[in-house]
This record gives structure tokens, sequence and C-alpha cells, in this order.
């Protein structure tokens, strides 16, 4: 978070943390919708990469370290017919 750009950080913690829509973080910061989108997205898109690089780096959990089952649990129980 620390190391996203200001602007980019603010609309995050809007969007995220207070759960403002982007039309309103757009009013407050006076700015386009298509722009808070823009910094919303590279905010999402840096974090995630961060994340990634975290879990690379042996702290964590990651689906390949699972097994690299994409995310999809299997049920423990028989399915019943």
């Amino acid at each position: 978070m620390e190391t996203l750009p200001p602007q980019c950080r603010r609309a995050f913690i809007q969007r995220r943390v207070h759960g403002k829509s982007v039309k309103e973080i757009a009013e407050e910061m006076d700015l386009s919708v298509f722009t808070v989108d823009k910094h919303l997205t590279r905010a999402a898109v840096k974090i995630m990469h961060a994340i990634g690089q975290f879990e690379g780096s042996g702290f964590g959990w990651s689906l390949q370290k699972r097994g690299g089952n994409s995310g999809h649990r299997s049920r423990s129980s028989p399915s019943v017919s």
C-alpha cells in the first residue's frame, strides 16, 4: 500500500476500506469516474503483484504449494445419489 501513488492509494482506501462508490470517490477527488477506475485497477494490479512476490519468497501459502488446484476445493465426503 505504501508504494502506491497517493491518488491511487486514496481511491483504493476509499473504495475498499470505506465502501464508497466510484462515483462518490470521483466527486470527492474531483476526478472522472474513468480516472478513478484506472486508479483502482492500478492499485489492484500492484497489490496482486506484491502478494505474488510475497508468496514466491517462501512466506505464507500459495496454490502451487497446495497442489495447484486453482482454488477448487474437492469435497471430502462422497456425493449421494
